[in-house]
């Protein structure tokens, strides 16, 4: 699958914007994609040039969501959850999910973007954990390009 660009949701401000391939270095994509190899296999995988930083998640087909996390289960801190989807049928429910008892959120749990889409949704250690936050949206984006390389 390639496109030129996905739709970046941010559900705290409600805001859609394009995220491109182009802006995401091709080591940022290798690195997240040897960590997606670990989250398919349904580990956690460490984050790339962040010690002490984590990636958990799960996958089903071609949609994906994951959570950076400040530390090691059960201790963790989660910062932000991550979801991609690369196709429509997927799309609906995904959604959903990302919405499921999150009422402050600014977008509606009924109302997808088109696929390809990633979304990024604050969680509650994020504010324990600021200095992460400064790079967690370039970490996000290139989940999203790694898991839509991912599936070619």
């Amino acid at each position: 699958m390639t496109a030129d660009y996905i739709v970046r949701a941010d559900l705290a401000r409600g805001e859609l914007t394009r995220s491109y391939g182009a802006d995401i270095p091709p080591e940022a994509r290798t690195a997240i994609a040897d960590a997606l190899d670990l989250i398919v296999a349904g580990q956690p995988a460490p984050v790339p040039g962040q010690p002490g930083y984590w990636l958990t998640g799960a996958h089903r087909a071609r949609a994906l969501i994951v959570t950076l996390e400040a530390g090691r289960r059960p201790d963790a801190d989660p910062l932000l959850t991550v979801a991609v989807c690369l196709r429509s049928r997927d799309s609906a429910r995904l959604w959903a999910t990302l919405h499921k008892g999150q009422p402050a959120l600014l977008t509606r749990g009924d109302d997808p973007p088109a696929t390809p889409w990633m979304a990024e949704r604050i969680e509650a250690g994020a504010p324990l954990h600021m200095d992460a936050m400064r790079w967690s949206g370039s970490l996000a984006r290139a989940v999203a390009w790694a898991w839509m390389e991912y599936h070619g």
